[in-house]
């Protein structure tokens, strides 16, 4: 099998070239963002067979010819009656980032597992593989590709782990602006409270954000709650030895940007130096799955110890629900589907997790 580059200026431009060259049938092996000044472009890495007898992917005997608003795929095939006939399919943009996408995403994850020596997971490993590359075929010869794709998102889902009850008397939530942590944060403090019947109290480092203090404070009144604001993590480890009475606490976070790598890290420090602390990463379901791995590796190792998913209602591919756990190794607990405190807060179960990663919109459209 013989491995080639391509560039374009978007995705769909490369992955035309891909189609022009090696034909509908290339394998699409990896796809790259490279920056180059004020230009970007984008560039795609495609596998050709070179030797046909072997029956891996290859080009086809048809020509892909790029026409405005998507990419036109014509395979050769035999009739019945032993003449040549042109099936033509028409993949457009929106398609080829729609399905590249998720496989950007669970290759990046195969090829780590892959960079282990002794992996006793080679097996599925190597399962996995057959089944993405069957996807891309069929994606590109115009076959129905639901089939493949449901399979691998729910083995993926077999594999989520879920985690257990809180033992945490004090759990923190971190993570990127806008991904919700102050609103969870409101629902995990009412659900202790008012339908666990626990002594709950809040704790806010967020003291950045414009009118976080009062959306806060305005929570915990309904709630019926203290809450106690702090500067620093040393200024929040006061205050939970202040709150000793108390069963349950929940520290809100600010929100930084990943560029900040020098709070991220302080903020983090000095939350694992809280007694009896567990971080839980927050993370909107639609973030993409190279932005999480981004955000997770922002934190000292084992710093996380779960995930925690927002915003399902504002998604519209829910798949990194079931390939984000698996492939950051850490088990989720809760997803949250809208504003509602407490109601939209769901405990998460492999049966939930599998059918919102494979239903998108419509998974959407019932949580709203």
């Amino acid at each position: 099998m013989r491995f080639k580059k391509f560039k374009g200026q978007t995705l769909a431009e490369a992955v035309a070239l891909v189609k022009k060259e090696l034909g509908p049938h290339a394998l699409i092996i990896s796809t790259k963002d490279i920056s180059r000044g004020a230009k970007a472009c984008v560039e795609v890495t495609a596998a050709e067979e070179t030797d046909h007898g072997t029956g891996e992917i290859g080009p086809a005997s048809g020509a892909g010819d790029v026409e405005a608003g998507g990419v036109a795929v014509g395979s050769g095939s035999r009739g019945p009656s032993g003449g040549a006939s042109m099936v033509q399919s028409r993949i457009t943009n929106d398609d080829i980032e729609r399905f590249v996408a998720p496989l950007r995403s669970e290759l990046r994850a195969l090829r780590t597992v892959l960079r282990a020596e002794a992996d006793p997971t080679a097996s599925e490993v190597r399962r996995e593989l057959a089944v993405l590359r069957d996807m891309v075929s069929r994606m590109s010869s115009g076959e129905d590709e639901d089939g493949p794709h449901v399979e691998n998102l729910r083995h993926l889902a077999s594999k989520c782990e879920i985690a257990t009850l809180e033992n945490a008397r004090v759990t923190a939530l971190v993570g990127p602006t806008g991904a919700g942590k102050t609103t969870t944060i409101a629902k995990l403090a009412a659900r202790a409270a008012l339908m666990e019947g626990e002594r709950v109290a809040l704790v806010s480092l967020d003291a950045y954000r414009v009118g976080g203090e009062q959306q806060i404070r305005i929570f915990a009144d309904l709630i019926g709650i203290p809450v106690v604001m702090a500067r620093t993590p040393k200024e929040a480890k006061s205050a939970i030895a202040s709150l000793s009475s108390y069963d349950r606490i929940f520290v809100d976070t600010a929100g930084r940007s990943p560029r900040d790598t020098v709070a991220i890290s302080d903020t983090v420090l000095g939350l694992l130096e809280l007694p009896e602390v567990e971080i839980h990463l927050a993370m909107a379901a639609g973030t993409r799955g190279a932005s999480m791995d981004r955000w997770m590796g922002l934190y000292p190792e084992n710093a996380v110890k779960r995930l925690l998913f927002t915003k399902i209602d504002e998604a519209d591919d829910l798949g990194e629900l079931v390939r984000a756990p698996v492939r950051l190794g850490r088990p989720i607990r809760y997803i949250a589907n809208g504003q509602r405190v407490p109601e939209d807060l769901e405990d998460a179960t492999r049966e939930r997790l599998l059918y919102l990663a494979t239903h998108g919109m419509a998974a959407k459209e019932e949580a709203a």
